[in-house]
């Protein structure tokens, strides 16, 4: 009698306290509810992109390019470094493991040709589809700032006219221009804060193309700032120019590559890593 009791007596709590008014909530002064548009590309991870066989590795990756059949060229810091997957992930091909010291940026040109830059041999070296080298600006394993050395590029650009732009990069804080046949062209920047026309800290990327010049094409020059005061964040600075025709104050304090070649001033202990 005395556990009915007391289990009636708890049911009879817990109907009271079911019945009893709740406190009105205090209806908040807020702006209308508007309707919220997301602008944003939606993306999801697709767990079976790529295909990668057992005997290819992906490990850090600096560079990525697409062709025109779609195919997604990876330039990444393992074996083999340059690593090509179809659009659906299947692995087409890898190589580079007999040319390749340290991966950095990948690109494609109009004709079809692969650039990389490699920051462990010092150079950007031009590439058939297959992996035989067929150009190298740059002498490899050695680091300068001369018009037969780079030290640690980071990044090509390859205008139409073939062209070829360098951000030299991590060491030498320039942009160097090559003829399409590798002959040293001109070279401008130089290490400083980056305020002005010409300065750089880390020229990180580069491209050519059209980018709203009244004529010509345009080269952009990303720069990478690194100090005390960015340890924790990136800074980025475009600096845009026209790719073919600098104007007269940068042309006057661009560097001849080629009376530089003829006279040669390698700088034999580069610059520090």
């Amino acid at each position: 009698a005395i556990l009915f009791s007391a289990a009636a007596f708890l049911a009879a709590c817990a109907s009271r306290m079911s019945t009893a008014k709740k406190p009105e909530e205090k209806k908040s002064s807020v702006l209308p509810d508007y309707p919220r548009v997301n602008l944003a590309p939606h993306y999801e991870v697709d767990p079976k992109w790529p295909q990668k066989p057992a005997t290819a590795k992906i490990g850090h990756v600096p560079g990525v390019a697409v062709d025109a059949q779609d195919n997604v060229w990876i330039f990444t810091r393992a074996m083999p470094p340059v690593q090509v997957y179809a659009a659906d992930g299947r692995y087409i091909r890898g190589w580079g493991e007999t040319t390749v010291s340290n991966a950095h940026h990948i690109k494609l040109d109009r004709d079809g040709s692969v650039w990389l830059a490699d920051v462990g041999l010092h150079v950007v070296r031009k590439f058939t589809r297959d992996g035989a080298v067929l150009l190298t600006i740059g002498t490899p394993g050695e680091k300068g700032e001369d018009a037969t050395h780079l030290n640690m590029p980071t990044d090509m650009a390859i205008a139409a006219n073939g062209d070829v732009f360098i951000s030299d990069g991590y060491a030498n804080s320039r942009v160097v221009k090559f003829s399409k046949e590798g002959k040293p062209l001109l070279w401008w920047g130089s290490m400083a804060p980056g305020k002005n026309d010409g300065e750089f800290t880390v020229p990180h990327g580069i491209a050519v193309g059209d980018v709203g010049l009244q004529e010509g094409e345009g080269l952009v020059v990303l720069e990478r700032l690194q100090a005390r005061e960015f340890q924790d964040r990136v800074v980025v600075r475009a600096e845009i120019v026209d790719a073919h025709d600098l104007f007269p104050a940068r042309q006057e304090a661009a560097g001849n590559l080629a009376a530089d070649e003829a006279g040669g001033s390698g700088d034999e202990d580069g610059h520090s890593e």
